[in-house]
């Protein structure tokens, strides 16, 4: 699935506008930035992030936001404050700000869309 079509189910007002710009991130991650918080009034930004497999990132925490991780295709590994779970396509989990979390992606094939409050 691609932003856009992602980004049609989503309320977002009329004001804010769909980027699509698309950076790699730092393990080569390639992440679309379909929103980000210069078009939501600093409300939130909105992510998709496609890690290749083996990838995964530290325990790590986010002190002002939180962060709802939703995976669009494939499985991701996620510990949230010591609690695992692995999430499959179309399951959600969110992180409340202040907690420790970190997340994995052991197959080919994930997409997931991180949205940070």
């Amino acid at each position: 699935m691609r932003f856009d079509e992602f980004a049609a189910h989503l309320d977002i007002g009329e004001d804010a506008h769909v980027s699509g710009e698309v950076v790699w991130m730092p393990g080569r991650v390639r992440t679309e930035i379909g929103l980000d918080a210069g078009r939501t009034g600093g409300a939130f930004c909105l992510l998709i992030d496609e890690p290749p497999a083996g990838w995964s990132l530290a325990a790590h925490r986010h002190l002002g936001e939180s962060e709802t991780i939703h995976v669009i295709g494939g499985e991701f590994e996620m510990d949230i404050a010591g609690e695992r779970s692995l999430l499959g396509s179309g399951e959600t989990a969110h992180v409340p700000a202040g907690v420790v979390h970190s997340g994995a992606k052991r197959r080919p094939g994930n997409r997931s869309a991180t949205c940070d409050l």
